[in-house]
């Protein structure tokens, strides 16, 4: 488990450093974005304005089918055009938008206005006839100019910048990749030590079985050699059968008949038959849940997401719900005669038919089937509807001074 702890580890330390690049590059690339972007989706309107106008420019197709007087071809054919113009019109404005948006974006690092500052005192001095003096606005054109190549500088920079985070988050990726692998080899080799293990345990407890398996027989053997004309009462060589035939086989009390809901589902005489073990037993739904749950639980704290899910969801049973029979009858099954035989595994069951005013619970699905053929009702529908009919008549005669459920607040 060491071994799988510190792969974990490193696994961590990985996932911290790509989570930290991908952070940095987010943050370089929204800094280009902000400097790329409108050069960037000029561009691309540009583009598609071009094939727009080359749409426009293209021959009118000839329609197979269609009359040339029955002006559909064309009049469709002015109908598109108009459309792509109108679609031209709308890049146009849109490119109008960005180059505006372009102009007064360069106008705000100041340089475009300084040197606008400059024509107007040129233009001032030559119609003044006088000289201009330039000097101080040349120092701050010169300054902002500089200031434009250094931002230019650090644009660059930080376009270099995203190669070199995209090529350190992709190597970290592949270390990350390589440490998993390791981490699924080691936990591979550590839960196959672990079986192996139990298996050499499952191993022993079989070949101990034997000796055990021998004595029975042994004895079923010496009683048959010594009190003659009297069959052996107790196991003997069957369990030696058992193990050669069906498997193991227990006492009721060592099998899942020992609770008394499953013990129930048997005919008469159960006790003296012999199940598979509590634990082989298909009933037993939960079996190894708790065993797995352990083994996720040490993976965990090794630093492996495991969640184990339940060996088996428990078989939900349908719902049952009460009938009245009202018409015909009904074939059902007399409540708790289902049993099972123990030693032929055969189920038997008695049947009852059911007449008008009889009542028998069904699955909800046999209910809904049975009153919508209009044999039964639902006894809960009768029951509420049978009481209001009782009021009424005790409200007529006097008798009572009951009100309907829906009268009482």
């Amino acid at each position: 488990m060491q071994a799988i702890k510190q792969l974990s580890k490193q696994i961590q330390d990985q996932q911290a450093v790509i989570a930290r690049l991908d952070a940095e590059i987010e943050r370089v690339e929204s800094k280009l974005g902000e400097v790329d972007g409108l050069d960037h989706a000029l561009s691309e309107l540009k583009e598609r304005r071009k094939a727009a106008i080359e749409r426009v420019g293209a021959p009118i197709p000839i329609r197979v089918g269609v009359s040339p007087n029955s002006g559909v071809g064309p009049r469709s054919s002015r109908e598109g055009g108009s459309g792509q113009r109108e679609g031209i019109a709308e890049l146009d404005a849109e490119i109008a938008r960005i180059e505006q948006a372009k102009a007064e974006a360069a106008r705000q690092d100041g340089l475009a206005a300084l040197k606008e500052r400059r024509k107007a005192v040129l233009v001032d001095a030559l119609k003044s006839g006088s000289k201009a003096d330039t000097a101080t606005i040349d120092k701050q054109i010169a300054a902002a100019e500089k200031r434009r190549d250094a931002d230019a500088v650090a644009i660059e920079a930080d376009r270099e910048a995203v190669d070199l985070l995209k090529s350190a988050r992709e190597e970290a990726h592949d270390s990350l990749a390589t440490l998993e692998a390791e981490r699924i080899e080691a936990v591979s080799a550590h839960l196959l030590a672990k079986h192996d293990a139990a298996q050499a345990r499952y191993f022993e407890a079989v070949a101990a079985l034997g000796g055990p398996v021998e004595e029975m027989v042994a004895i079923e053997r010496a009683w048959c050699a010594a009190i003659l004309g009297k069959p052996f009462p107790a196991r003997g060589s069957k369990a030696l059968a058992d193990v050669r035939e069906t498997g193991l086989r227990v006492t009721w009390d060592r099998s899942v008949l020992r609770r008394p809901e499953v013990a129930a589902e048997y005919s008469h005489g159960y006790q003296e038959c012999w199940f598979l073990p509590e634990w082989a037993d298909p009933r037993n739904e939960a079996f190894g849940d708790e065993a797995a749950k352990s083994i996720a639980a040490e993976l965990n704290s090794a630093g492996v997401g495991v969640a184990v899910a339940a060996n088996s969801a428990p078989v939900e049973r349908e719902k049952l719900v009460e009938i009245e029979v009202v018409r015909g009858t009904i074939l059902g099954t007399k409540p708790g005669s289902v049993k099972r035989d123990a030693s032929t595994g055969r189920v038997t069951s008695t049947s009852v038919s059911y007449g008008p005013g009889s009542r028998l619970a069904v699955e909800e699905s046999v209910a809904a089937l049975h009153v919508k053929q209009g044999f039964a009702r639902y006894a809960a529908d009768l029951d509420a509807e049978r009481a209001r009919q009782r009021i009424e008549e005790l409200r007529g005669a006097g008798k009572a001074s009951v009100k309907p459920l829906a009268e009482v607040e």
